[in-house]
């Protein structure tokens, strides 16, 4: 398919315009897609149709879900296609960080950092033990040597004081760090202990993801992942990552989007990569923010689905999606928004030009829609996707054990 023969219609007019709603190349996939709106408007309908679209056409789609539902249907349209593999905590496909051919080591490295970094920050109610964590996870993965990049021995370093101390470190002024840290005579006792609480709290997270039945088998195997393989081949991933767990969900959701972005800064012969993720919060970061401005060169076109900011686990986390979002708006050329509250219509207004009444007060399935310069009112598609037959059986190569709960970890306390 040619970039002229690409064409998706979002709905029909509820106010008549000279342009038509819909897209119309392929190049105005790679300026992104953010929606937004209250649950129940038509959001992820229009994602499934979209996505449903994408597949049907032949291009490569990744669509990360961690409500389930959307994913599920989207495999069931699709579940005689080759193309399309189904990815569950049933039916896993490992994201070894530090087994992927064609990644230099400070790119692995900083993938890794940033991943922790973020279900750090999403899930702590507390900024200042945020900031600590990132220092020492930095510190900590610049100090390893190449064979012992891993999350097992990320976590044994931040608790095993004798490893620290005995270690061939791979930068010998980390050595100089660590040991002043530690060193009564050289730093406060308060400082000494704040740093070995995050510490703990930083290997407790770990030792959760290591231990936890849904998140191990993702990354207790040889890595499987491979994008621009799978890109060149034409394939898609439908990846449901439904769980009550938010620690799980984070983890998870951050492993695949952290793989994207690697893979958007490395690519050589790109093709095109249609990204979607429902509740994006999960995994939204600087980093993130920076690697849609890649989406033409790497040809990757994300699509956002956003509620609101009801996730948010604290006041740090919040601004710090606002800062995002506000960063996301100078990267995203296109917007549909659905009935949505008075924070977000705030913001979508200045887009638009309009009042924030103006999104606040639609009925479902109707939303504004803006395209690049164009702007438009409309009714958009009803569901194109059949539900799932209650005796549907998902692929599964792994019977995921109940969970076991961690009283151990960090997750029972305030931090």
């Amino acid at each position: 398919m040619t970039n002229d023969e690409y064409r998706y219609s979002f709905g029909i007019y509820k106010e008549l315009s000279v342009n038509l709603p819909d897209f119309e190349s392929l190049g105005d996939r790679f300026h992104h897609l953010y929606l937004v709106g209250r649950s129940g408007m038509g959001k992820s309908t229009v994602m499934e149709n979209l996505a449903g679209y994408d597949i049907s056409q032949g291009y490569s789609v990744i669509f990360i879900d961690p409500k389930g539902e959307s994913a599920d249907k989207l495999y069931y349209h699709f579940r005689e296609n080759p193309d399309v593999r189904y990815v569950s905590f049933n039916n896993p496909i490992a994201v070894n960080l530090f087994e992927k051919q064609g990644y230099d080591y400070d790119t692995l490295l900083g993938e890794f950092s940033q991943i922790l970094d973020n279900v750090i920050t999403t899930t702590s109610s507390n900024p200042e033990s945020t900031v600590r964590m990132k220092e020492v996870i930095e510190k900590a993965l610049d100090s390893f040597q190449p064979e012992d990049l891993s999350i097992k021995h990320l976590s044994d370093f931040l608790t095993d004081k004798d490893l620290r101390n005995n270690y061939d470190y791979a930068n010998p002024e980390n050595k100089k760090w660590w040991n002043n840290l530690f060193n009564p005579g050289k730093t406060a006792y308060k400082k000494m202990s704040d740093y070995d609480l995050t510490m703990s709290s930083v290997a407790s997270r770990l030792h959760q993801a290591l231990r936890n039945n849904k998140t191990n088998v993702f990354i207790d195997k040889p890595n499987e992942l491979d994008i621009d393989e799978l890109v060149q081949a034409g394939k898609s991933l439908i990846i449901n990552i439904e769980t009550s767990n938010d620690f799980v969900k984070v983890f998870v959701a951050n492993l695949f989007v952290g793989a994207i972005l690697s893979y958007m800064n490395q690519v050589k012969k790109a093709k095109p990569l249609f990204v979607y993720i429902d509740e994006f919060d999960l995994v939204a970061s600087g980093m993130f923010a920076e690697s849609l401005q890649l989406g033409r060169s790497s040809k990757v076109g994300f699509t956002l689905g956003h509620i609101n900011f009801s996730s948010a686990k604290s006041e740090n986390h919040k601004k710090m999606m606002l800062a995002i979002i506000d960063s996301i708006l100078g990267s995203v050329s296109n917007y549909l928004v659905f009935n949505t509250s008075p924070v977000i219509a705030k913001v979508m207004s200045d887009v638009f030009n309009l009042k924030i009444s103006d999104f606040t007060g639609m009925d479902k399935y109707e939303a504004r829609l803006c395209l690049g310069t164009n702007k438009f009112y409309i009714n958009t598609k009803k569901p194109v996707l059949k539900e799932v037959p209650d005796d549907f059986i998902f692929p599964s190569i792994n019977q995921v054990k109940p969970e076991t709960l961690d009283f151990l970890a960090d997750d029972w306390i305030m931090i």
